[in-house]
This record gives C-alpha cells, sequence and structure tokens, in this order.
C-alpha cells in the first residue's frame, strides 16, 4: 500500500520518455499517494453518512412514508445519473487556465459541497408533509449536484496522475482506503449516539435520535474540506496529451465505445450489481441490529470487518503483481458467495455470527474494492487505444452513471421490498416492530447481497478481458503513438 516508486516507470516507461508528461512536474510518489487517499476520504464523509443514514432519517425520524422515499430516492438518483457525463463532458472539453485538467473543479467544488449536507439532515418533523418531502427532494438534489462536480473529476484524475498501470492501481488502493478509514468514525461511534433504549408500548425498542445528524454533518464538513483541499495540493496532474486534438462533443459515440469495449462493459456491470445489491447493506444492516437484535448500537462492532479490510490492504499491490487485478476481483469473491448464503439459512443467527460472516464477506470483497478504480482507469486506456480518443472525463462519468443508477436501485429498493412483503411494518412506529419482521429483515440483508457477489463473479470470469500482458502491449502502442506525434 505504502511502497511509491520515485520515478515513474513500468514497463520501460519513465517521465523523460513522452512529451505526454509536462516536464515541470515531479516524479510520482507517495505525496500523489496520500493526497487521492484524503478524496475519497472528504467524500466520504457525506457520502457514507447519506447511505448509512438518510433513510433511517427519513422514513423513522421525520415520518416520509417508505413509498414516497423509495421514488425520492429512485428519481433523484436518476437525475444523479444523468449529471455525471454533462460534468465529464464538460471536464474533458473546457480546460482551466492553469492547464490542470481535472483540479480547478475539485478546488472550487469542494467548499459548498462540504456543507451541502446539512441541509438533508434539517429536523423538518414540525413542517407540513408536503414540505418535508420537498425539503428531502431539494436538500438531496443540492448536495448531489456538488458532489458530481468534486467527485467526477477526481475520478478521473487518476488517469493524469502517472501513465503507469501499476502506479494507478496505487493510486486505486489508496482511494479505497480512505473511503474505508473515512466509514470508521461513521461506524464506530455513531451507533452509539444515535440510538436509545425505550419503552413502547411495555416492550423495549432501540429508537433512533435523528435530531443529532445536523451537529454530525457539520462536523464532517469541516473535516471533508481540509481533506479536499489536502487532495488539490498534494495530487499533480501529469498526463496532458499537448499534441492530441482536442476533443468534440459527441457523447453518443462515446457511450457507443464504453459499450462496446468488453472489459470496460464487464467492469460496468459489475459495478451495477455492487451497488444495487452489495450496498444495500448500508440500509439493511442498520435495520438488523435495530429490529433483529434489538440493539441498533450493536452496529459499532462491524466494524470488525472494515478493521480487517485495513490490514489486509498492504497485500493488494504484491498480490496484484503476483495474480493480476482480474483473477483479485474474480476468486475471492466466492467468500462473499458462501458467508451470505450461511446468514440466510442459519436459524437464531447470534450477533457474533452475524457479525463473523459479514467480516468474511468483507474479505472476500475488499480486493474489488482495493482495485475496482484502477480497473476504470485501465479500461480509459484501453478505449483510447481502440478510438484515439483521449476522454478521461466523459468516460468516468459514464462508468459514474452507470453506478448511480446502481445506487438509486439500490437505495430504493429496500423500502419497496419492506412495503411489499412486509406491509404491517411501519419504520416511524416501533411498536409494529414484532420479530418476524425483524426476521424478513435479517433475509433481505443476506440475500441481496449474495445475488450481488455473485454476479460480480461471473462478469469478471466471463466477460472482462483485459490482462496484464494485454494491457501491457496497449500502453507500449500508445507510447509509440504519442512518440509519432512530437
Amino acid at each position: 500500500l505504502i511502497g511509491s516508486s520515485a520515478t515513474l516507470h513500468d514497463g520501460g516507461i519513465s517521465m523523460k520518455a513522452s512529451k505526454a508528461l509536462s516536464p515541470a512536474s515531479r516524479p510520482f510518489g507517495l505525496r500523489d499517494c496520500f493526497g487521492y487517499l484524503m478524496g475519497d476520504f472528504g467524500c466520504n464523509m457525506s457520502f457514507a453518512l447519506i447511505s448509512n443514514y438518510m433513510m433511517l432519517f427519513y422514513t423513522q425520524f421525520i415520518g416520509i412514508s417508505l413509498v414516497h422515499y423509495g421514488f425520492i430516492i429512485l428519481f433523484a438518483k436518476i437525475w444523479d445519473a444523468i449529471n455525471d457525463p454533462m460534468i465529464g463532458a464538460i471536464s474533458d472539453r473546457l480546460t482551466p487556465k492553469s492547464g490542470d485538467k481535472f483540479r480547478p473543479w475539485i478546488f472550487w467544488g469542494s467548499f459548498p459541497l462540504a456543507f451541502s449536507a446539512c441541509l438533508l439532515f434539517l429536523d423538518t418533523r414540525s413542517w407540513p408533509y408536503h414540505i418535508r418531502i420537498l425539503a428531502c427532494i431539494i436538500g438531496y438534489l443540492i448536495w448531489d449536484i456538488l458532489y458530481t462536480v468534486v467527485n467526477v473529476p477526481y475520478g478521473s484524475m487518476n488517469a493524469t496522475i502517472t501513465a503507469s498501470p501499476g502506479e494507478r492501481s496505487q493510486l486505486s488502493t489508496w482511494r479505497s482506503f480512505g473511503s474505508i478509514v473515512a466509514a470508521l468514525p461513521i461506524s464506530i461511534f455513531l451507533p452509539q449516539i444515535l440510538y436509545k433504549k425505550v419503552a413502547v408500548c411495555g416492550a423495549e425498542k432501540s429508537i433512533f435520535q435523528g435530531q443529532l445528524l445536523w451537529i454530525v454533518a457539520v462536523v464532517m464538513g469541516v473535516i471533508a474540506l481540509i481533506s479536499f483541499q489536502l487532495l488539490y495540493r498534494l495530487c499533480t496532474e501529469r498526463i496532458t496529451h499537448p499534441n492530441r486534438p482536442r476533443l468534440t462533443l459527441n457523447y453518443f459515440n462515446t457511450l457507443i465505445r464504453f459499450f462496446t469495449n468488453r472489459s470496460m462493459l464487464a467492469v460496468a456491470i459489475a459495478a451495477l450489481m455492487q451497488t444495487i445489491f452489495i450496498m444495500s447493506n448500508a440500509s439493511t444492516n442498520a435495520l438488523v441490529f435495530q429490529m433483529y437484535f434489538g440493539d441498533g448500537s450493536l452496529a459499532s462492532y462491524s466494524t470488525v470487518s472494515t478493521v480487517i479490510t485495513i490490514i489486509a490492504a498492504p497485500l493488494v499491490r504484491p498480490l496484484v503483481e503476483k495474480f493480476g487485478k482480474k483473477a483479485l476481483c474474480t476468486w475471492p469473491m466466492l467468500l462473499c458467495v458462501v458467508a451470505y448464503m450461511l446468514i440466510l439459512v442459519v436459524p437464531n443467527i447470534s450477533p457474533v455470527l452475524f457479525i463473523s460472516l459479514m467480516t468474511l464477506a468483507s474479505i472476500g470483497n475488499v480486493f474489488y474494492t482495493m482495485v475496482g478504480w484502477a480497473l476504470v482507469s485501465d479500461c480509459i486506456v484501453s478505449m483510447e487505444y481502440q478510438s484515439g480518443m483521449r476522454e478521461e472525463g466523459s468516460i468516468y462519468a459514464t462508468y459514474s452513471m452507470v453506478r448511480k443508477i446502481g445506487q438509486g436501485i439500490g437505495q430504493s429498493i429496500v423500502p419497496f421490498a419492506i412495503i411489499l412483503t412486509i406491509p404491517g411494518l411501519k419504520l416511524d412506529d416501533a411498536a409494529t416492530w414484532s420479530p418476524a419482521y425483524g426476521l424478513a429483515i435479517k433475509n433481505f440483508a443476506a440475500l441481496l447481497p449474495l445475488i450481488g457477489a455473485l454476479a460480480t463473479f461471473l462478469c469478471f470470469r466471463l466477460i472482462y478481458d483485459l490482462d496484464s500482458k494485454k494491457l501491457t502491449e496497449i500502453e507500449t502502442a500508445l507510447r509509440h503513438i504519442d512518440t509519432s506525434m512530437e
């Protein structure tokens, strides 16, 4: 994880070998890796908070019905998916005066983004119902647009920091590490303060204390702003391709190239399956601890899986060198499949066993999480080889669009599933939380990610075809193209 080469070498590439690299740039190194880590750390100060607690906040605390919340989040994410390619296309075609393609977007967008999540967690319980719904929609759209303005350039920047596939893998690992570290305070501390045991109809229930989330959002906003400014100051964009022709706007052709590139298609489908089925755990696991085990604060102990993920992070680079990214994203997924199947079939599962199996699933998914972003950058290079066009922003934004569609479906599938299969459950009425309903929620928490893990395995096993040898050949060919343009 920590090792970084002092100069840009991979298969004979050096910074002096091509004018595509700015001669004034300092060598790629630890500074870039740490700066890139801070980007996802900052993004997850709001993203992880919203993914984990937005549904609970609006359905349990504010009192919006599950069906209304499901449609709000679904349509908001559809808009979210649409605006990603817009931002990507603009960033590809508008070069700021500084010469950097993506860093200025991060700098200026970080200020409003840092505090936009505060709008989402305003206490609107006393407002009329239709105003509460409107506040949810407006607050989410404002945060979402600002998040896109920062996140799409940030993700696209991976391919402009270094030309080396190995170093892009390092950036992907550090990015994932930043996401994991950001999730730690949310996972460990927030469950301890956001749940309170209350007697409801003679039975003790674990009630969500949503009024505290506004203060939490403010604190995390400050941390996010500092993180984004570190990203801006520590990372250097080196890949400029000054001899390439300026792109003209034809996003339809970009879409065709995106979905006809076999490896990019596999990565996109895998991301869709992950966001629909596995990321739904952010909502379902909180409900499992609250309703099945009767204590929402137990969610703090599930962070053992995050700790193990951090321990495993340094192994990613040597394993990538030994087995390749494709293998690491394929075979460990079978651990996820086994873990989720056991959660589904074991009767009267204890909190310890549930957390242990969730940890096993996290170990199975960790390598995909760590190198997944590098796969996108590799596919960008592969598509450049096919088309002769360098369009990192548009391609990454299209990938992000697929993820956002998946997130919308994934975040709405939980409330819709509850409505269809447990119509008597009302999340804002603890008197309706019966043991049978808790069991159904626990089964959701296992079945949905089981589908996602199996689908991800099949994507990389049967579709993805960009191995290390093929990628090296592509990089060599692109270097010859840049040399011939000098």
